[in-house]
């Protein structure tokens, strides 16, 4: 195996069950629109602004990589409540709060929650 070329080891993981950092997750299953990308129809997330407990905005989320990509994105936070800003498919806004913990993944699903609302 002389001529093996390798890779070098970057670090290494553990048995711990401890979270590697202090972070949670947020998956938005926000509304999708329509893509026509030549004749073939995708359907790509509405982006979402995330805000903080007093309103200030933390982030923009575009919630899809491209055109016509479906799947929404994952993000990682800081533990702690967040207001989650977007729009309906009739472009209504629509804010709910979710609570994001270290370790965990947290996922709205939009469409379900305003379906529960009525």
């Amino acid at each position: 195996m002389r001529d093996f070329v390798g890779s070098r080891v970057l670090g290494s993981a553990s048995g711990s069950t401890e979270p590697l950092d202090r972070t949670g997750r947020l998956v938005v299953y926000t509304y999708t629109h329509a893509v026509d990308d030549g004749g073939i129809f995708y359907y790509p997330h509405r982006p979402y602004e995330l805000l903080d407990r007093r309103g200030n905005l933390v982030r923009r989320v575009v919630n899809h990589r491209g055109e016509n990509d479906e799947t929404p994105m994952r993000i990682d936070l800081a533990p702690g409540t967040y207001l989650v800003r977007t729009e309906s498919d009739r472009s209504e806004t629509l804010e709910f709060l979710v609570n994001i913990e270290t370790g965990k993944l947290t996922e709205l699903d939009v469409p379900a929650e305003v379906q529960r609302r009525r």
